[in-house]
């Protein structure tokens, strides 16, 4: 899993492909480095699949006919790699192009692709979002403008520590738009998978906040809560520091995995957080109703602190209608 936000490489978005994905019969891909970043948009449809999608610059090229001109005569665009697996065994290809970032550019990802557009999309946008270091007013103009049409596309927010697999963020995506259609709202995801020591960071904050009983209360799987509650208090009873106990809970959470015990579903990837404090009761019958219409896919409960409901999202999503 590759994660990055700083410039000029934006986003990484690992693993897999949903069963929804639009094309299932990928063109034969080249190995790594075959070709460098493409100079003008191709229609490039084993992307149906991707395994990470990476915005790797935005800056500016000449523009397309009748496209926006800038005194210079020349656009904003954003240059995306995108890797997927590829032939036989665990060989990665890259591919890539340039993406003008005009009135088209929705319709060209979806071209390129499918179901995984809104991806491309959301990563486009934040590395939108970094704009300032745009010399150019009109161009700081032309990309406020970009993100208001990427906006009508994607309805859901990632908060700036948040990674989603790329099969989970597309399905989060699609609730989002039928959330969306209903509430007029937008989603924002504030947690989604965890590491061992993630985890336990979060159940060390229950424990701390919510009382002796608070993993219990909140953990279906309540012996696998119990041994990790036990791990806490033998590292708080030789009154170790915080970073230690999480040490300590993440060690039990790891041999729990290695025995095939889950506490959560954040562990497997397949968990995210939506923020529920900016919802009202239409909001939140809306958000139930918008999840009721994907099988494998089921809003747990919402927890006050902090406000959120907790979605978990089954390999066999698949839209009701």
């Amino acid at each position: 899993m590759i994660r990055c936000r700083s410039l000029p490489l934006l986003l990484a978005i690992a693993l897999g492909g949903p069963v929804w994905a639009e094309n299932p019969h990928p063109p034969a891909s080249r190995p790594v480095a075959s070709r460098p970043v493409a100079t003008r948009h191709e229609p490039l449809a084993r992307f149906h699949s991707p395994s990470a999608i990476e915005v790797v610059r935005v800056g500016l090229q000449a523009c397309a006919l009748g496209a926006w001109l800038s005194e210079e005569g020349r656009c904003l665009s954003a240059d995306v790699l995108v890797a997927h697996a590829c032939g036989a065994g665990s060989a990665v290809c890259l591919d890539g192009a340039s993406y003008p970032l005009d009135a088209l550019l929705a319709e060209r990802l979806a071209l390129d692709f499918g179901a995984y557009a809104t991806v491309a999309l959301r990563a486009i946008e934040d590395a939108l979002a970094l704009g300032g270091y745009l010399e150019l007013e009109e161009l700081k103009r032309a990309a406020l403008r970009a993100q208001r049409r990427i906006r009508r596309h994607v309805r859901y927010q990632l908060l700036p520590h948040v990674w989603l697999p790329t099969e989970i963020e597309v399905a989060v995506g699609r609730l989002a738009q039928r959330f969306s259609t209903r509430a007029r709202q937008e989603l924002v995801i504030t947690s989604g998978p965890r590491t061992p020591e993630s985890q336990a960071a979060a159940m060390y904050l229950k424990l701390v906040t919510g009382g002796r009983l608070a993993l219990e209360r909140l953990y279906r799987k309540t012996e696998a809560a119990k041994e990790i509650k036990k791990a806490y208090q033998r590292a708080a009873g030789e009154r170790k520091r915080h970073p230690e106990i999480i040490r300590a809970m993440a060690a039990t959470i790891r041999a729990q995995i290695a025995r095939g015990v889950y506490i959560s579903p954040h562990l497997k990837g397949g968990a995210v957080d939506i923020r529920s404090r900016n919802l009202r009761a239409r909001g939140k019958a809306a958000l139930v109703d918008a999840v009721a219409g994907f099988h494998g896919m089921r809003l747990i409960r919402e927890e006050k602190m902090p406000p959120h409901f907790h979605l978990e999202i089954g390999a066999d999503e698949e839209h009701l209608d």
